[in-house]
């Protein structure tokens, strides 16, 4: 249950990343958000077997959402320039 919960946590932030991301590139947000799922997935495994093996797939799902983040920003620039 913990695992899941975990991933309710993060998943608003990750949906809006992904919405304004998408505005931006969308092809980038979309590799992007394979990435977070996977890494969720591989996450996921680790916490199930022990507390300690979450490490890899925390760092694989939050450098996807450092690239959705830069996506993001990218996009509130474009917005605020015209």
């Amino acid at each position: 249950m913990r695992v899941h919960y975990n991933a309710i946590e993060g998943y608003p932030i990750f949906i809006l990343l992904l919405l304004f991301g998408a505005l931006y590139n969308p092809l980038i947000a979309a590799g992007a958000g394979v990435v977070y799922i996977i890494g969720r997935f591989i996450y996921a495994i680790g916490y199930w077997q022990a507390v300690e093996k979450r490490g890899p797939g925390a760092g694989i799902f939050h450098i996807a959402e450092l690239v959705l983040l830069g996506c993001t920003i990218m996009f509130a620039l474009q917005v605020l320039r015209s």
